[in-house]
């Protein structure tokens, strides 16, 4: 089977971009990002209070690496990988643009991400990352190092 993988075809998306959230949750993807997305990208709840928008292609992939192990009838007694899974599935859905290449931000991800108005987008090798300011800010600011274990 053939399958995409960003990493391998050399997408690497950089940058940061700030932006505000329309009246209707809506912005403009930078187009230096936007066109290495493909169509209606796949956008989810991310780590650290973030949101994921990645290709459709790369999204799926991810999610069966990360949860495909996890069997139908799992319960509580893998609560954290569990919840992580249903966290993300829940949340996932395409981002396709409107007439003037807006996309929406659904509630649960504004809530997810605390996003009030201001938003940052940022290039992550082969996906964006998208972040409230404050948070963004906040979380930049941190000189704390997490060492590799």
């Amino acid at each position: 089977m053939l399958f995409y993988n960003s990493y391998f075809m050399g997408l690497f998306l950089t940058g940061e971009y700030r932006h505000q959230l329309d009246e209707k949750s809506r912005f403009r993807i930078p187009p230096k990002l936007r066109n290495s997305l493909g169509e209606d990208p796949l956008m989810t709840a991310g780590p650290d209070g973030c949101i994921i928008l990645m290709s459709y292609l790369d999204g799926v992939g991810q999610i069966k690496d990360a949860y495909g192990d996890i069997k139908i009838n799992s319960s509580s007694d893998t609560p954290a990988p569990l919840k992580e899974a249903r966290k993300v599935l829940a949340n996932a859905s395409r981002a396709t643009e409107d007439n003037q290449s807006r996309i929406v931000l659904p509630p649960s991800l504004i809530r997810h991400a605390g996003i009030k108005k201001n938003i940052v987008t940022t290039g992550f090798l082969g996906r964006i990352e998208i972040w409230s300011e404050e948070k963004y800010d906040a979380y930049m600011a941190d000189d704390t190092v997490v060492e590799n274990v």
